[in-house]
């Protein structure tokens, strides 16, 4: 899939994801003294009018949040309608828990590591409901598309809570959400959400369990045939058993279920107990994965992806047809002029610059200019040979002529040597030699003019002897 242009000052390189509302991009920011970083641009679909406020009003909350398990807003661009993200190098939980049942990993491994996962997202959700305001007011910030797809994890082994387009501050003036309207993924909503739209911190824990149960059990918890049956599930909310089909998971049921009751009030008190809970009993039957282990898990099975992306910010900006150069135009080039362009193939894999050889360009290059001599050469003397014709068959000025009522001709001079006026006219008592007419200059290179060679006297003009002496009568 191409990468949309984008009009903004960021690069564009790569699609990385796309969804209902928005469409995330991997980019570059550069700066000065050859500064370079790789983002995430998140542009709103354009066909969606109030998605720019969305985009602004996510960057608005996020802006407040700092904290390593939370994707952190770096701008808001192109008047609100791109929002630029930290680059997260690695993929979504949702991508693991797919590749994880097609290359069919090793139970205990896929479980470590995505407890670990899980404490990282329940600590970066928490933060996001303890956000305050300037005055340190708490905003009752509430996510509200808590989902494998919204849970990047990095190769630092590190995972992060991102997406809050649909974020919601309870203290806000305003409620975002329209009448009868639910917004997120419908199978993983809490079920108090579903039948009376109401949003808390007791709901995102809910949807944290939902995303725990789903990726530990390795099947989808109440997603039905249709969204009328996946709600009536959801309303529901009735758990089936982890350690009926997976007994090694027995000590870290109990806490997943409790995040999961059917009323807020029999859920952990917070996300961050519901963590520290999960975490404590995940030590103790030592299922608890560090983050290099994640790391190594991600580079195994998002490892060819990553490397794509890798090659499409190496390649990008770089033209992906080689050089052709004419045959002719290839004689006259210098060899080591030209170089080829790097290929960015599909395959990731990018060659170096290459330089286009050209060894024979020299001696035919000699070989045209020595033709082109020839043929000035050759052209000089055509111009030559057309002057003297133009001068034999001019009609002369002297008393030689054999017309004496004809009109005197103007002698031209040629155009290359100027000619005084006195020298124009003949004496009394010389006989003149007419000048060869100008003729106009040939097509051609621009040369140094020569001076044309005077033509022989022609015997009819030399007078045979003297003209008489009056005096001597």
């Amino acid at each position: 899939m191409n990468a949309p242009v984008s009009s903004t000052k960021y690069e564009t390189l790569a699609i990385i994801g796309q969804g209902g509302m928005a469409t995330v991009a991997l980019g570059r920011m550069r700066g000065a003294a050859g500064f370079s970083r790789l983002v995430a641009i998140k542009r709103a679909h354009v066909h969606l009018h109030d998605e720019a406020a969305s985009i602004q009003h996510e960057a608005a909350i996020v802006a407040r949040l700092h904290h390593p398990n939370i994707v952190r807003v770096l701008d808001v661009v192109e008047e609100g309608a791109e929002l630029l993200l930290d680059y997260v190098e690695g993929g979504s939980l949702s991508d693991l828990v797919q590749r994880v049942a097609n290359v069919g990993l090793e139970a205990r491994t896929r479980t470590r590591a995505f407890v670990r996962i899980l404490v990282d997202v329940a600590a970066g959700l928490d933060a996001a409901h303890r956000v305050t305001d300037d005055e340190g007011r708490k905003l009752g910030l509430v996510h509200r598309d808590v989902s494998p797809s919204n849970v990047l994890v990095g190769i630092d082994g590190i995972a992060r809570l991102t997406d809050f387009g649909i974020a919601k501050a309870l203290e806000a003036a305003h409620d975002r959400t329209a009448t009868g309207r639910l917004k997120g993924k419908i199978a993983y909503m809490a079920p108090e959400y579903v039948e009376s739209h109401r949003a808390d911190a007791y709901s995102d824990q809910f949807s944290l369990g939902i995303v725990a149960w789903e990726a530990l059990a390795g099947t989808r918890l109440f997603r039905g045939p249709t969204e009328i049956e996946t709600l009536k599930r959801v309303a529901a909310a009735r758990i089936p058993s982890l350690s009926e089909a997976r007994p090694e998971l027995a000590p870290l049921e109990p806490v997943i279920l409790r995040a999961l009751a059917r009323l807020p009030s029999d859920r952990h008190a917070s996300a961050q107990d519901f963590g520290a809970a999960l975490e404590a009993a995940a030590r103790k039957a030592d299922l608890l994965a560090p983050h290099a282990e994640v790391a190594r898990l991600v580079e195994t099975l998002l490892g060819d992806e990553i490397e794509r992306r890798r090659a499409a910010a190496r390649g990008a900006g770089k033209p992906s047809a080689s050089v052709d150069v004419p045959a002719a135009a290839r004689d006259l080039i210098p060899t080591g002029s030209l170089r080829a362009p790097p290929r960015d193939d599909r395959s990731g894999t990018e060659t170096d610059p290459t330089v286009v050889s050209m060894p024979h360009s020299r001696p035919i290059r000699r070989s045209l200019i020595g033709a082109a001599i020839a043929f000035a050469a050759l052209l000089a003397v055509i111009v030559g040979v057309l002057r003297l014709r133009g001068a034999d068959d001019a009609p002369g000025s002297s008393a030689g002529s054999s017309s004496a009522d004809a009109p005197p001709t103007e002698d031209v001079p040629p155009a290359t040597e100027p000619v005084s006026e006195s020298a124009s006219e003949p004496g009394a008592t010389e006989p003149s030699t007419p000048e060869p007419a100008a003729s106009a200059p040939a097509p051609g290179p621009r040369r140094r003019p020569r001076k044309p060679r005077a033509p022989a006297p022609s015997s009819s003009l030399v007078p045979n002897k003297a003209p008489p002496n009056p005096y001597l009568r």
